[in-house]
């Protein structure tokens, strides 16, 4: 018996390094494909006509608006139907991308939707079905990167329990996403834009309801806590789940120019923080952080661990295509 203890041993580690390599080798086979990913992705403009927020010359609350946005995106988180779970394996699960573009000379905001090409039928379908007479344009890209600026990217997060939500639409009197676009707008000059990516992989086995039942039981259990917090945290569980990366770049003059800018757009942030709930966290890159995010960036590379959970409601709210600035 002890002479084949050192057999099984030398088993056991050599079955245990095959493991790791074949999950190395598919991790670099699923880089590749992330790659390869570019070019079967369809990028669109999406414009909001002026009189989409009329209707029998009444002007639709920002609330029904946004309404729509989040009821486009429940309908287009069917992306996974279809995929094989073998090919699910290979290539990872299909994500889309939603961007918007401020640039120092525009009084206006670009909106982009980037989806796999099969999958764009789908999504136009749900924009004219649910939005109307919205525009879409297929476009190669934005110029966003010129050799003459300075960069800087950064990533976004939730600071708490993912279960803890932000402050959407639904407890604001006035659209977010307008608000943090107007001030940081505010602030570009000629020659500056400011780049925010939502890449998006829609959730189909969510944990966030079990975590949800854990956080609602400490809050019950906390007198001091308002039942607000605890209404909103059920309100999230009921949601779309999507697992979230948050990137954005910002172009000036000099990278301090850049720093500040940033900076104004931490501050216009700070609208979705819920008060005892969660807030959105901003994390600058350097180095090869730097070059890692604006590869990803320009790419539309899905990272899932760097991925935070969101509900189609906070995403409504930082997202969606009629926002305005000044």
């Amino acid at each position: 018996m002890n002479s084949l203890f050192p057999e099984i041993i030398s088993s056991i580690s050599a079955l245990f390094l095959i493991i790791l390599a074949f999950m190395a080798l598919l991790g670099m086979f699923r880089k590749g494909i992330n790659y390869k990913k570019v070019d079967s992705f369809s990028f669109y403009k999406v414009s909001v006509p002026i009189n989409l927020e009329e209707k029998d010359s009444e002007k639709i609350s920002h609330q029904k608006y946004l309404e729509k946005m989040e009821k486009f995106l429940v309908k287009v988180s069917v992306i996974q139907n279809g995929v094989k779970k073998w090919n699910k394996f290979l290539h990872g699960e299909a994500y889309f991308s939603c961007e918007f573009l401020l640039k120092g000379n525009k009084k206006k905001v670009d909106f982009f939707l980037a989806t796999p090409k099969k999958a764009w039928p789908m999504f136009h379908h749900h924009l004219t079905n649910i939005f109307g007479n919205i525009d879409t344009e297929e476009i190669s890209g934005y110029d966003l990167m010129t050799e003459s600026s300075a960069t800087i990217g950064a990533s976004a997060g939730i600071a708490h329990h993912a279960s803890l939500p932000l402050r959407t639409y639904t407890y604001h009197f006035v659209d977010p996403l307008s608000k943090v676009l107007e001030l940081v707008g505010s602030e570009l000059r000629e020659g500056e834009s400011l780049g925010f990516q939502l890449v998006l992989r829609p959730q189909s086995h969510s944990k966030i309801p079990k975590q949800t039942q854990t956080m609602l039981r400490r809050l019950e259990n906390s007198p001091s806590m308002p039942h607000m917090i605890a209404s909103a945290v059920k309100r999230k569980a009921q949601k779309n789940i999507f697992h979230s990366n948050i990137r954005i770049l910002i172009l000036s003059g000099s990278e301090k120019r850049s720093a500040e800018i940033l900076k104004s757009l931490k501050r216009a942030l700070t609208i979705y923080t819920f008060p005892n709930g969660n807030n959105l966290e901003v994390e600058p890159k350097q180095g090869r952080g730097l070059s890692s995010l604006i590869n990803n960036y320009l790419l539309r590379i899905f990272e899932p661990s760097k991925a935070v959970h969101l509900s189609s409601e906070e995403i409504a709210s930082l997202f969606h295509f009629a926002a305005k600035r000044s």
